[in-house]
Parts: structure tokens; sequence; C-alpha cells
């Protein structure tokens, strides 16, 4: 595996050749999770953990999670800010398997200057 990936069991090869599908089946099941949750009416957190099965440690289990509590960062994570009264969502930000945080920092800023992240301090 190549150094700065995730720790999925997938080939690399196979994960270069499939990244479209993969992104666009994160994408779906994104949607879904903003979907379902419809009936919020202010700003709130979609977040995406990875983690290793308790009984096999070859599977990785991952979980959708709505709140509008900032999430702890976890490992393996990536977090999302929507506002369903003004459309939007908006990436702000991801943790690798190492817990590196990575900000999107352009991301962070349209969600303050829509208001999504008034109540963050």
């Amino acid at each position: 595996m190549v150094k700065g990936h995730s720790n999925l069991i997938l080939p690399d090869r196979y994960v270069r050749e499939h990244k479209e599908s993969m992104a666009d089946e994160f994408n779906k099941s994104l949607e879904k999770v903003v979907n379902d949750n419809q009936y919020r009416d202010r700003p709130y957190f979609v977040s995406y953990h990875e983690n290793d099965d308790k009984v096999n440690s070859k599977i990785i289990r991952g979980k959708w999670n709505s709140s509008y509590e900032l999430p702890v960062r976890w490992a393996r994570q990536i977090v999302f800010v929507v506002d369903n009264k003004k459309g939007f969502k908006e990436w702000i930000w991801t943790v690798d398997d190492n817990k590196k945080t990575f900000f999107n920092v352009e991301g962070i800023k349209r969600a303050k200057e829509r208001g999504a992240l008034t109540q963050v301090k």
C-alpha cells in the first residue's frame, strides 16, 4: 500500500480504478442522510466515521451520524455542516488514520458566511 492511504484492505490499483464509483457511493449515502434529516430546522452536522470490526480487523465498519452538536474528532472521519433552510452542505474537516485533522478552511469560511456556524464557538 502507498504511504498516506487509508488502511482499507483494497489493493491500490483497485482504488485507483474505482475511485469515481466509490466517491459516487459515498455521495449517495451522504445525500440519503441529508434527505432523512430534512425535518431539521437549523444547521446541523453530518459525520461519517470508519473503524475496524472488533471481531475481524480486516473488515472496516462505517457509520453515519447527524447532530446539532459539533462532533468529537475521531480517526478516519469526515464532517459536513448542513443547513436545510438555506439549501447547502459544506465539508468542514477530515481526520486521517493517524488522527491528523485536515480543515477545509474555504468550506468553513463559506459556512460561516451563510450563518451555519454561528452557534459554534
